[in-house]
């Protein structure tokens, strides 16, 4: 199936801010901030409509804020736990 350049870059900035927002994977709220966002010019569609972006996106900002964040990996936490135990022992 082949996607607009709109659709590609509301889809790639979507990510972005699900993986911005440590979230598994994107969602709807995604998808609505980014074709809210400048770099898809949805913009005079919707002032054209009389729609509220701001109201839309902070809808989406609630809705993204209120997602579970994704379990990052162990190793990176037990890296840090290294590092500080050696940064403690460096001070001691």
């Amino acid at each position: 199936m082949q996607l607009s350049k709109t659709l590609e870059k509301a889809i790639a900035i979507s990510k972005a801010i699900a993986k911005e927002h440590i979230h598994a994977q994107y969602a709807a709220p995604h998808l609505l901030k980014a074709l809210l966002h400048d770099d898809v010019e949805l913009d005079p569609l919707l002032a054209k409509a009389e729609i509220d972006m701001y109201y839309l996106a902070d809808w989406a900002d609630v809705r993204i804020e209120s997602l579970p964040k994704s379990p990052g990996p162990k190793t990176r936490s037990r890296r840090r736990m290294i590092l500080k135990l050696f940064w403690m022992m460096l001070i001691i």
